[in-house]
């Protein structure tokens, strides 16, 4: 469920027993660290994961949290390295359909980032070379992966090989949607 992003990520959603945590630590200096870390300590339950409809926890929206303020185009890279690390595992321990969805939610973050990036809201720094080379690294297994729509597929191909005419196009459509409203 973890992988599949059924559930979410976040460890606050839920009670685990001491011993699921034994081996797994949280990434440090990471953003949403508990994207790369709560599905290992999931894959360490000896039982199985009962789900309560009732409302046990009340969340508190922090003000100052990563969540409403700080770097967009740095949430959505650390978001994306939580879920590369999370299709890496899941190479190793899932089947395609847990794979293809994996892979969906760390291609569907970086798309966000460049996006995010191209509308001049940050500046680039490191993220691009390592969205672009993840891209191409998988560019196969994004094309064929049924969890994503032809269009983010197109994007990545942009992205991954005409960066600079993917910039222009995105920055067209801003416009687009600007004249037309």
């Amino acid at each position: 469920y973890v992988l599949m992003d059924r559930i979410g990520s976040q460890v606050w959603k839920a009670i685990y027993e001491r011993q699921c945590w034994n081996d797994v630590r949280f990434t440090e200096n990471r953003l949403y660290e508990d994207i790369s870390t709560l599905y290992k300590a999931v894959f360490n339950m000896e039982k199985s994961i009962l789900f309560l409809p009732e409302k046990l926890y009340s969340y508190r929206i922090n003000q100052n949290g990563i969540s409403l303020g700080g770097n967009i185009v740095k949430k959505h890279y650390h978001i994306f390295l939580g879920f590369k690390e999370q299709y890496e595992f899941a190479l190793i321990h899932s089947k395609s359909r847990v794979q293809d969805k994996a892979l969906a939610n760390s291609t569907t973050n970086l798309i966000a980032m460049f996006i995010d990036l191209f509308s001049g809201k940050e500046t680039p720094g490191k993220y691009v070379n390592d969205g672009i080379l993840f891209f191409r690294n998988n560019i196969i297994d994004i094309l064929k992966n049924v969890s994503l729509p032809i269009k983010k597929k197109i994007q990545v191909l942009l992205i991954s090989y005409c960066i600079s005419l993917y910039k222009t196009l995105y920055k067209v459509s801003v416009r687009r949607k600007k004249n037309a409203e």
